[in-house]
């Protein structure tokens, strides 16, 4: 981690996972905000919005010391229960 520009060089393999989860979810964001309803993408990009547990997720992970409460957040999203974080 560098204080300098607050990114996640992942140390651990635990931030690694999270910092996956977050490019997978973004991703996905991306792609739904970007295709049209036959599958085409716009010609333009459109923006998008990054999800809720995202943030508090990378935010953990920034962390070095908080990696029980990242694997907390991590378990939740895998279960599906995204109002709990």
């Amino acid at each position: 981690m560098t204080e300098e520009n607050n990114t996640l060089e992942a140390k651990y393999p635990w931030q690694h996972a999270a910092e996956k989860m977050v490019a997978e979810a973004c991703l996905a964001e991306y792609k739904q905000a970007n295709t049209d309803k036959s599958g085409r993408k716009y010609a333009k990009h459109r923006q998008y919005t990054v999800p809720d547990w995202c943030q508090p997720l990378l935010d953990a992970a920034l962390r070095d010391e908080d990696e029980v409460e990242t694997k907390r957040i991590m378990h939740v999203v895998r279960a599906g229960s995204f109002t709990m974080v």
